[in-house]
């Protein structure tokens, strides 16, 4: 998509990944979940709840090409074919990350991604970000780029099982490639990193109002569109409370700003606009 001032984004599907419906839908109830989606994995562009729980997602990442930057916001899982990355008690969690052929296909090499923003230190945002030589040493895949991931001031409250991404970040800071950021911070004209709290201590959301393009990348903190619906919220944020009220703010930005929300897991739709309707809130799609 294009707008004003030179400014060109997309969102790329990189790769798929499987969470459970309970914990990422909570609180809605599993019989409720099926309703909405418990759709054949045979059908393209729709969610699958398999028979383990767990629902089929995507990991979507924004390319961003501006003023001579070009910005990637995510980078999704490791690359599940390297034995020394990947870890093999959840393999079946994630498909082959495309993130790289993707990129080739928009005339874009690693080497020339300026900035990476991570909205999450999760795998499933930040594994992309390294790979590994076939001498099997590890190296960060976006040599030239400077990497933003916002620090709170506490430590993740729920740990969670993040070897790739742990790994990445000591790489990244070893090289001087890391950008902690601890408020909002604008890394172009009209892109700023928005810190979200609610997620974790690392999560972000990006937000871009560029002539008339208005934005939000809203990572975790609006991971699908269905959770636009005010009570649903993951049962995964180690502040559930503090993601709702991040949420809503997104919400009342796209209702009463025009700002189009992407978001960073959804199967269909990946953008939406939110609008009010006599049933309640209601999406529109570009």
């Amino acid at each position: 998509m294009t707008a004003p001032f030179n400014l060109k984004w997309t969102l790329l599907d990189v790769a798929s990944t499987k969470k459970d419906s309970g914990n990422l839908f909570s609180p809605q109830s599993r019989a409720m979940v099926y309703q909405h989606f418990n759709s054949s994995p045979k059908v393209r562009n729709k969610y699958h709840l398999g028979r383990d729980q767990r629902m089929n997602l995507s990991c979507n990442v924004m390319l961003i090409e501006y003023m001579g930057r070009i910005i990637l916001v995510d980078t999704g899982p490791p690359d599940i074919g390297d034995s020394s990355i990947a870890n093999e008690e959840d393999i079946d969690s994630f498909s082959i990350n495309k993130l790289q052929r993707t990129l080739r296909d928009h005339g874009i090499t690693s080497g020339e991604v300026t900035d990476v923003v991570l909205t999450s230190k999760d795998r499933d945002h930040a594994g992309g970000t390294i790979y590994s030589d076939r001498a099997g040493k590890h190296k960060l895949r976006f040599a030239k780029a400077t990497h933003h991931c916002h620090r709170g001031s506490k430590q993740r409250a729920r740990p969670q099982s993040t070897p790739q991404a742990d790994l990445a970040f000591s790489l990244m800071e070893k090289s001087g490639q890391l950008n902690y950021i601890e408020e909002e911070e604008e890394l172009a004209p009209g892109v700023r990193i928005i810190p979200a709290f609610g997620p974790s201590a690392y999560a972000s959301m990006v937000q871009i109002e560029v002539g008339a393009d208005r934005i939000i990348f809203a990572g975790d903190v609006c991971p699908t569109s269905y959770h636009v619906i005010p009570d649903i919220t993951s049962a995964y944020d180690d502040d559930p409370e503090r993601t709702f009220a991040e949420k809503q703010a997104c919400v009342g930005k796209s209702l009463h700003d025009g700002y189009l929300l992407a978001f960073c897991h959804a199967v269909e739709p990946k953008t939406c606009w939110v609008e009010e309707s006599k049933q309640g809130l209601s999406l529109r799609t570009p």
